[in-house]
């Protein structure tokens, strides 16, 4: 499901996304709007988000850009990697 922006960029993150939780809580299918926490992300498996965000991107990304408002949910992620690439 491609995020609400930048098409590929979204659907990255997704793959990202499910790649380490294909579900979220109870079995659900979320959306590029949810909630990680929401959907059940654990702190390990945010630190995997974010590793994974930065070699599917192929960058670094720097450290003052790594806030919960930033990997709120996919929408916030890809708009975090649109900056970051432009």
């Amino acid at each position: 499901m491609p995020g609400a922006h930048g098409g590929d960029v979204g659907e990255i993150v997704m793959g990202v996304l499910r790649s380490i939780r294909p579900t979220g809580a109870g079995g659900a299918l979320y959306g590029s709007d949810s909630g990680l926490a929401d959907v059940g992300f654990t702190s390990v498996e945010m630190v995997q988000v974010m590793l994974g965000i930065e070699a599917a991107f192929d960058l670094m990304i720097p450290q003052e850009f790594i806030t919960p408002e930033n990997f709120s949910d996919a929408n916030a992620i890809t708009r975090l990697m649109e900056q970051l690439k432009s």
